[in-house]
């Protein structure tokens, strides 16, 4: 019996001992839970991080084959048109004061690729090596001369032209340049070109239309980082470029500017800069400049560049109208704040210009803006903007020069 008890206590204890550390065990359970949930998280961090980045590096190439059908298919030129191409692809990547920056384009600076070499080159990730600085000579005539300048013929296709050629027949007709967003080979720049010219002719009865497609290196780059990063830098050079073809013009000119996403970014640089604005050291000469309007989709450009005191804060002043057309739903540039971590803005495209910003500067009367989330929905998608029968109808009034005051402040 005693040894009975003996071992019966035994049992009795090491019971109880089992129950507190199967009590203990249960306690730690959440503790050791959380653990496990914040290691994960910690692991999964850096993918996180990128996911936003790549969704705004998407672009329009991947959703493109997704949207909504563009109500603005390519078609033939008209008599009276002309269609015509600047490609700067293979040109100095970043202007005074920035580094220079080295990537691959897909596509020569030669003009438009047959869809056989652009294939070709995209499978072998061929390509132009691109280095080295815009100096002032980029601010000149010359420089427009290295931009490769095509025009379109009816019987032979794409032919070589210059500048001089497109500038002797400005006053001709209303000139559009048209600036495509980020990952666009030279065939799709000029597809969606065509789409707007289409878009526009639907609209300008007999009125001549110039169509000019400003194609620049946007071809997709290996890491969403580096791919946003490289083109919003480019949009510095890109400005510049095309701020020395705004002061081209003659005063009696009429030029209308479309872009989309770092299309639209370009276009407000290129703007500031034919005001007399400086962008990292590179200037203009002052110059009469023709009478101007702008069609801003999506920019992809810090809100408040345009304010006084910013980057591009002498946009406004040089144009008629411009119209903001900006998402509040789009998902891309919800997270555009990743690409300038220095700063940390709000996208152009995002947010728009606040109604306190339009009614405290002298430019409100200038400026029309509108969220499109309705129409657009969340997606940062080009073609969506072409399949809304009010977004047209807005491209179409202010890129042919017709009345402007529709559009919500």
């Amino acid at each position: 019996m005693r040894r009975g008890t003996r071992g019966g206590a035994r049992s009795a204890d090491h019971c109880a001992r089992t129950s507190r550390t199967a009590r203990w065990s249960w306690r730690a359970f959440p503790r050791t839970a959380l653990g496990m949930a914040i290691g994960i998280v910690v692991w999964m961090l850096p993918m996180l991080l990128s996911a936003p980045m790549l969704l705004f590096a998407i672009d329009t190439d991947i959703v493109a084959g997704i949207a909504a059908p563009c109500r603005g298919q390519a078609g033939p030129l008209r008599a009276q048109d002309e269609f015509w191409w600047a490609s700067t692809r293979g040109l100095p990547s970043s202007v005074a004061g920035n580094s220079a920056i080295t990537h691959s384009t897909a596509s020569s600076s030669s003009g438009p690729l047959t869809a056989t070499q652009a294939n070709t080159q995209d499978g072998a990730q061929a390509g132009v090596q691109v280095e080295g600085q815009l100096d002032a000579a980029a601010t000149t005539v010359s420089a427009l001369a290295a931009i490769s300048w095509k025009r379109w013929s009816a019987e032979s296709g794409w032919v070589d032209a210059s500048l001089e050629e497109f500038l002797r027949g400005a006053d001709r007709g209303i000139n559009t340049i048209y600036v495509h967003g980020n990952r666009i080979a030279n065939t799709e720049a000029e597809r969606r070109a065509r789409q707007v010219y289409q878009l526009l002719v639907d609209a300008a009865d007999d009125e001549p239309i110039r169509m000019l497609a400003w194609s620049w290196p946007s071809d997709k780059l290996p890491g969403p980082r580096l791919d946003l990063r490289v083109k919003a830098e480019r949009t510095y050079a890109e400005s510049v470029y095309l701020g020395s073809l705004l002061a081209q013009f003659r005063p009696d000119d009429r030029v209308s500017l479309v872009g989309y996403s770092y299309g639209a970014r370009t276009i407000s640089g290129a703007l500031h800069l034919a005001a007399g604005g400086t962008i990292d050291g590179a200037t203009l000469p002052i110059a009469n400049t023709p009478r101007m309007r702008a069609v801003l989709l999506a920019s992809a450009t810090p809100a408040h560049w345009l304010l006084p005191d910013s980057f591009h804060e002498r946009a406004v002043e040089i144009v008629d109208q411009m119209l903001i057309l900006y998402n509040s739903q789009d998902a891309a540039l919800r997270h555009f704040h990743l690409v300038e971590p220095w700063e940390r803005p709000r996208a152009l495209g995002y947010r728009g210009l606040s109604d306190a910003t339009l009614a405290q500067h002298p430019f409100d009367e200038r400026v029309r803006q509108r969220d499109v989330f309705r129409e657009i929905g969340m997606a940062h998608d080009e073609l969506r903007y072409y399949a809304s029968p009010r977004i047209i109808d807005e491209i179409r009034r202010y890129a042919l020069f017709g009345p402007a005051n529709s559009a919500e402040r």
